[in-house]
């Protein structure tokens, strides 16, 4: 499963569903396609926002230079929601108010969860921008909801597997997160995946108590302490954005990065690397969206990827895939159906089969629950002496479909 060698395999059996049934569109429909994104723009988040942000004005770009949909161009609005549920819920209905009906957001799952009473009632539909709590999916699913990006499950199913390929002898892991149901629950997952892994390999496994924070933080100091004088050889890490850089910047007063011999990170991908540079830690992965080497089979991969670049300047970022997939599927979708972009009829498409061709290759989303197949993607940073200060040294793309754990709408997850 190296950066080079592994095949995209999306195991998803679906067939574009035939657009001839939705041909009665009633009135005509013109102007551009609106579509919402409520997104953290300012606050702890933002540094994610910024690209997702850019992710969906890129693909947009793309899509109108290709012709847009059936001579329709497509444009994004966008509202702050500073990652809080209150705020994407002020951000949807305004946009929602002024007749979008078609929206993305939710990049922490808690906004996901406040925006489904205010989709619902407006008749409209949602991708989410990053959400992974098993609820989206599962006890608060929502037919007008899909997420769009992989979920705690599987990338923590996924992680396991790459702790032990990539962790060596590991014999002691400690965690610091948030004091949320989802990320207890997906070190919980962790522990029992790793320990399994590491059993039948003849080794064993201990796993802390997790260490919590507040989102926010500016003093990690006690906690960094704590973590730096037990046992622990590995770290798992479920706090995003500004949060983990600084807690990172302080760690190394501590010596901490050069005691662990593995930090596996849930998300802060190349925005922290970007921080970090020269002060990464020792065999640091991290869970990404997208990660352009390994999609380069991919035509929209290269095509954001060099579009991006030729904006910023910078290395993409995995949040460029989800800022772009929702607004993907919403192009995919309404093409389908020959124009018509009632949310009911897209969500049909959608669950009948459609594949919507990604940043990641063609993705699906299964009928059940909405949740996307597609592939669950990792890369190792490394420190670089180079302009940006770092590189991919490394990089594992795991099958979706295999990690996905059983479709239960409507009830609880049970590990």
């Amino acid at each position: 499963m190296s950066i080079r060698r592994r095949n995209l395999m999306l195991g998803a059996a679906g067939a574009t569903f035939a657009a001839s049934a939705y041909r009665r569109v009633g009135a005509q429909e013109t102007g551009p396609i609106r579509i919402g994104l409520a997104i953290p723009l300012s606050g702890p988040m933002q540094l994610f926002g910024k690209d997702i942000r850019i992710g969906a004005e890129l693909a947009a770009e793309l899509v109108n230079k290709a012709g847009g949909v059936m001579g329709r161009s497509i444009e994004p609005v966008f509202g702050d929601s500073k990652a809080l549920p209150n705020d994407v819920v002020s951000a949807a209905r305004e946009m929602i108010s002024s007749g979008i009906r078609h929206l993305c957001g939710g990049t922490q799952t808690g906004e996901a969860l406040a925006l489904r009473p205010v989709v619902e009632a407006a008749g409209a539909m949602l991708f989410t921008t990053g959400a992974n709590g098993a609820p989206v999916t599962h006890e608060n699913f929502s037919k007008r909801i899909f997420r769009a990006t992989n979920n705690d499950v599987e990338s923590v199913t996924a992680q396991a597997r790459l702790a032990v390929e990539k962790g060596g002898d590991i014999a002691e892991w400690a965690s610091i997160q948030y004091d949320s149901a989802s990320m207890i629950a997906a070190y919980n997952q962790f522990g029992r995946r790793t320990g399994e892994g590491a059993t039948k390999l003849g080794r064993q496994a201990r796993f802390q108590e997790p260490v919590m924070v507040k989102l926010g933080t500016s003093d990690f100091r006690n906690q960094i302490a704590r973590i730096a004088a037990s046992p622990a050889e590995g770290l798992f890490v479920q706090i995003p954005g500004q949060d983990a850089i600084t807690f990172h910047q302080q760690a190394r007063a501590f010596g901490l990065a050069s005691k662990l011999k593995m930090v596996l990170d849930r998300g802060n991908e190349v925005a922290f690397a970007r921080a970090m540079k020269k002060g990464l830690p020792n065999n640091y992965w991290t869970l990404t969206f997208w990660q352009p080497d390994l999609f380069e089979d991919v035509p929209f991969s290269r095509d954001l990827a060099r579009a991006y670049i030729a904006r910023t300047g910078d290395v993409p970022t995995g949040f460029l895939h989800a800022g772009s997939s929702g607004l993907l599927a919403y192009v995919a979708a309404i093409k389908a159906a020959n124009g018509n972009s009632d949310p009911d009829v897209l969500i049909k498409l959608l669950e009948d089969g459609l594949r919507v061709p990604t940043a990641l290759g063609d993705v699906t989303y299964r009928r059940e629950d909405h949740q996307v197949i597609a592939p669950v993607v990792y890369v190792k940073f490394i420190p670089a002496d180079t302009e940006v200060g770092f590189k991919v040294a490394d990089g594992v793309r795991y099958d979706g479909l295999s990690l996905l754990e059983p479709a239960t709408p409507g009830q609880t997850y049970q590990d």
